[in-house]
């Protein structure tokens, strides 16, 4: 990593991924306040971040508790931006992201990773689209009353089933709220039945490709065609066990390769960020099985204030600041204007 105390390049980020409610929501429980501040301030600052997708993400998988857990991280995102309302602001729309970036603020979207939180009542998304969350991930690497989750590995056994009924109910749902689907962490044949289904673009906000990295986690390149070919982005992830299956090559090059992959197939205007950063909610050391490996989970990219290590890297490679600015956040901001607007029924 370079030793840059603040980013030498002038360009916005909007991370599209990151694990912000839960984190917070832990802490606060604790009896912390100013988590966003004291913790993430900075390195937002550095890094030049503008707005992050805060993940929605329920530990258990019991409908009551689950929602109960939701319900606590959008509260606690809400208590973050009461304690510093002249720093953070949760974002609805396009608009309100584009008036908090004049306003100096950091913009918080929030996000369903895993529709746990609605147990099997489609109607309970309607209350936290009231709420201001705006994407919905139908699961994460795991089966729920929505979705089978995508495995890391082939033998981890799946029943390998696309969308239940309830799962398209939601699709239906949230495409009707203005939500935008999210299919990272979502199987092959839950993304066959979305594409059939979905009227909308949606987006795959942490992602990598598998041409690369062949985990079932990773998109495939008619994944990557079909995501680009309904006007959405893929937020590219700067976990290792994404970038790589081998400890050794799991790097900023490699992340940089997935870059390169994906805009040889879908181009640059459909590529984004998101990190997914995690090492520092798991004990050193952590492992998960990948392709049939044991591989170490860290970030490739430590943190937002060290993403010119990315910088440098695309330059190097002959990408304009221009084109790593439609990386960074334009290409975010255009798909952002698929959002409906802060109405609680969806309407503008």
């Amino acid at each position: 990593m370079n030793n840059r105390t603040l980013s030498s390049y002038n360009i916005p980020v909007i991370d599209a991924h990151l694990d912000l409610a839960m984190d917070v929501c832990q802490k606060r429980q604790d009896g912390r306040k100013g988590v966003i501040v004291s913790d993430y301030l900075e390195s937002f600052r550095r890094g030049n971040v503008k707005s992050v997708i805060s993940a929605i993400f329920a530990e258990g998988t019991m409908p009551e508790t689950a929602l109960r857990q939701g319900m606590r991280q959008v509260a606690a995102i809400y208590a973050e931006v009461e304690e510093s309302p002249d720093i953070l602001a949760v974002c609805r729309s396009a608009e309100e992201v584009l008036k908090a970036e004049r306003d100096g603020k950091i913009a918080i979207l929030l996000s369903f990773e895993g529709a746990e939180p609605l147990g099997q009542d489609a109607d309970i998304l309607r209350l936290f689209y009231a709420l201001g969350v705006r994407f919905l991930g139908l699961c994460w690497s795991r089966r729920n009353y929505a979705a089978d989750g995508a495995n890391y590995s082939e033998n981890i056994k799946s029943t390998g089933s696309g969308l239940t009924e309830f799962g398209q109910q939601l699709v239906w749902e949230a495409e009707r709220l203005g939500m935008l689907i999210d299919v990272s962490h979502l199987n092959d044949a839950g993304f066959n039945d979305l594409l059939k289904i979905s009227k909308r673009p949606f987006i795959a906000s942490h992602s990598n490709c598998r041409a690369i990295n062949g985990t079932k986690r990773n998109l495939s390149d008619g994944q990557i065609r079909a995501i680009a070919d309904r006007g959405g982005v893929i937020g590219i992830n700067a976990c290792s066990i994404l970038v790589s299956d081998c400890e050794d090559t799991a790097t900023v090059e490699r992340l940089a390769d997935h870059v390169d992959h994906m805009v040889r197939l879908a181009g640059i205007e459909h590529i984004s960020l998101g990190f997914d950063f995690f090492e520092h909610m798991v004990p050193p050391g952590t492992c998960l099985e990948v392709n049939g490996k044991s591989v170490r989970v860290f970030d490739v990219i430590k943190r937002h204030s060290d993403i010119d290590a990315l910088t440098d890297t695309l330059l190097h490679r002959g990408y304009h600041e221009e084109e790593i600015g439609l990386i960074y956040a334009d290409n975010m901001r255009r798909v952002l204007r698929a959002l409906g607007g802060g109405g609680q029924d969806g309407r503008s």
